[in-house]
Protein backbone atom coordinates (compact mmCIF):
# COMPACT_ATOMS: atom_id res chain seq x y z
CA UNK A 1 0.00 0.00 0.00
CA UNK A 2 1.22 3.39 -0.76
CA UNK A 3 0.70 6.65 1.04
CA UNK A 4 -0.16 10.04 -0.79
CA UNK A 5 -0.06 13.34 0.58
CA UNK A 6 -2.99 14.98 0.47
CA UNK A 7 -1.20 18.26 -1.17
CA UNK A 8 -0.29 15.81 -4.36
CA UNK A 9 -3.57 16.29 -5.65
CA UNK A 10 -3.56 19.81 -6.98
CA UNK A 11 -7.70 20.24 -8.58
CA UNK A 12 -9.06 19.18 -4.80
CA UNK A 13 -7.87 21.48 -2.13
CA UNK A 14 -8.94 20.39 2.01
CA UNK A 15 -11.60 23.52 2.11
CA UNK A 16 -13.08 21.98 -1.24
CA UNK A 17 -12.83 19.01 -0.17
CA UNK A 18 -14.28 19.63 3.40
CA UNK A 19 -17.16 21.27 1.54
CA UNK A 20 -18.01 18.45 -0.72
CA UNK A 21 -18.04 15.88 2.26
CA UNK A 22 -20.73 18.69 4.18
CA UNK A 23 -22.73 18.62 1.33
CA UNK A 24 -22.95 14.09 0.80
CA UNK A 25 -23.71 14.51 4.33
CA UNK A 26 -26.21 17.37 4.64
CA UNK A 27 -28.32 15.63 1.38
CA UNK A 28 -31.80 13.78 2.09
CA UNK A 29 -32.43 10.23 0.30
CA UNK A 30 -34.36 11.89 -1.68
CA UNK A 31 -30.99 13.55 -3.12
CA UNK A 32 -30.06 10.34 -4.48
CA UNK A 33 -32.78 8.74 -5.92
CA UNK A 34 -33.95 6.55 -2.66
CA UNK A 35 -37.28 8.06 -2.50
CA UNK A 36 -39.33 4.85 -2.27
CA UNK A 37 -41.67 4.88 0.83
CA UNK A 38 -39.71 7.28 2.44
CA UNK A 39 -40.84 10.87 3.30
CA UNK A 40 -38.24 13.04 4.06
CA UNK A 41 -39.96 16.29 3.93
CA UNK A 42 -43.41 16.98 2.13
CA UNK A 43 -44.13 19.58 0.13
CA UNK A 44 -46.37 21.85 1.58
CA UNK A 45 -48.70 24.98 -0.47
CA UNK A 46 -49.75 27.78 2.19
CA UNK A 47 -52.58 29.95 0.72
CA UNK A 48 -53.94 32.83 2.21
CA UNK A 49 -57.34 34.22 1.39
CA UNK A 50 -59.68 37.07 2.82
CA UNK A 51 -61.44 34.74 5.66
CA UNK A 52 -58.67 31.83 6.34
CA UNK A 53 -55.18 30.27 5.57
CA UNK A 54 -55.39 27.31 3.25
CA UNK A 55 -51.99 24.56 4.14
CA UNK A 56 -51.77 21.78 1.27
CA UNK A 57 -49.62 19.00 2.08
CA UNK A 58 -48.37 16.03 -0.15
CA UNK A 59 -48.06 12.69 1.52
CA UNK A 60 -49.50 10.43 -1.17
CA UNK A 61 -49.83 6.59 -0.46
CA UNK A 62 -50.96 7.01 3.11
CA UNK A 63 -54.45 6.66 4.97
CA UNK A 64 -56.16 9.45 6.65
CA UNK A 65 -55.28 7.21 9.89
CA UNK A 66 -51.76 7.56 9.54
CA UNK A 67 -52.00 11.38 10.17
CA UNK A 68 -51.21 12.60 13.54
CA UNK A 69 -52.10 16.56 14.18
CA UNK A 70 -52.16 18.71 17.01
CA UNK A 71 -51.70 21.93 18.18
CA UNK A 72 -49.48 23.01 21.16
CA UNK A 73 -50.43 26.29 22.23
CA UNK A 74 -49.79 28.24 18.82
CA UNK A 75 -47.45 25.42 16.83
CA UNK A 76 -49.29 23.37 14.48
CA UNK A 77 -47.75 20.10 14.29
CA UNK A 78 -48.26 17.14 11.66
CA UNK A 79 -46.30 14.08 11.86
CA UNK A 80 -46.59 10.56 10.19
CA UNK A 81 -45.33 7.17 11.19
CA UNK A 82 -45.73 4.29 8.80
CA UNK A 83 -44.59 0.84 9.09
CA UNK A 84 -45.75 -1.94 6.67
CA UNK A 85 -44.62 -5.54 6.56
CA UNK A 86 -45.25 -7.99 3.76
CA UNK A 87 -44.42 -10.99 3.67
CA UNK A 88 -45.01 -14.11 0.74
CA UNK A 89 -44.05 -17.91 1.34
CA UNK A 90 -44.39 -20.77 -1.22
CA UNK A 91 -43.01 -23.75 -1.38
CA UNK A 92 -39.74 -22.49 -2.95
CA UNK A 93 -39.40 -19.36 -1.75
CA UNK A 94 -40.05 -16.65 1.10
CA UNK A 95 -39.70 -13.14 1.33
CA UNK A 96 -40.21 -10.63 4.03
CA UNK A 97 -40.25 -7.12 3.03
CA UNK A 98 -40.81 -3.99 5.21
CA UNK A 99 -40.97 -0.40 5.10
CA UNK A 100 -41.09 2.64 7.12
CA UNK A 101 -42.01 6.44 6.41
CA UNK A 102 -42.15 9.44 9.31
CA UNK A 103 -42.12 12.90 8.74
CA UNK A 104 -42.62 15.92 10.93
CA UNK A 105 -43.65 19.52 9.74
CA UNK A 106 -44.69 22.27 12.36
CA UNK A 107 -46.16 25.26 11.62
CA UNK A 108 -45.96 28.86 13.73
CA UNK A 109 -49.77 30.24 13.47
CA UNK A 110 -50.84 33.68 13.21
CA UNK A 111 -52.40 35.48 16.46
CA UNK A 112 -55.45 35.90 13.65
CA UNK A 113 -55.90 31.81 13.54
CA UNK A 114 -59.53 31.06 15.13
CA UNK A 115 -57.78 27.55 16.67
CA UNK A 116 -61.34 26.04 17.06
CA UNK A 117 -62.46 25.89 13.50
CA UNK A 118 -59.17 24.22 12.06
CA UNK A 119 -60.77 21.33 9.92
CA UNK A 120 -58.81 19.09 8.21
CA UNK A 121 -59.41 16.75 5.11
CA UNK A 122 -57.21 13.97 3.28
CA UNK A 123 -57.86 13.17 -0.22
CA UNK A 124 -55.66 11.54 -3.42
CA UNK A 125 -52.68 12.09 -1.92
CA UNK A 126 -53.17 15.57 -0.48
CA UNK A 127 -53.95 16.63 3.59
CA UNK A 128 -55.56 20.08 3.36
CA UNK A 129 -55.88 22.32 6.44
CA UNK A 130 -58.48 25.05 6.49
CA UNK A 131 -57.50 27.08 9.61
CA UNK A 132 -60.16 30.42 9.62
CA UNK A 133 -59.28 33.44 10.31
CA UNK A 134 -60.78 35.39 13.81
CA UNK A 135 -63.12 37.75 12.76
CA UNK A 136 -61.57 41.03 13.63
CA UNK A 137 -63.44 43.70 15.68
CA UNK A 138 -64.09 46.97 14.01
CA UNK A 139 -64.09 49.31 16.43
CA UNK A 140 -66.05 52.53 15.93
CA UNK A 141 -64.01 55.60 15.68
CA UNK A 142 -64.95 58.20 18.05
CA UNK A 143 -64.45 61.57 17.78
CA UNK A 144 -63.42 63.79 21.50
CA UNK A 145 -63.68 67.35 22.04
CA UNK A 146 -61.67 69.73 24.12
CA UNK A 147 -63.50 71.80 25.99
Amino acid sequence: MNLIKASSFPTIGVSSFSSMIDELFNRSLSDFGATGNLFSHPSVNIKETDNSFELELAAPGLDKEDFKINLEQDVLNISVEKQQLKEEEDKNYRTKEFSYAAFKRSFQLPQNVNVEGINANYDKGILTLTLPKKEQVVKAVRQIEIN
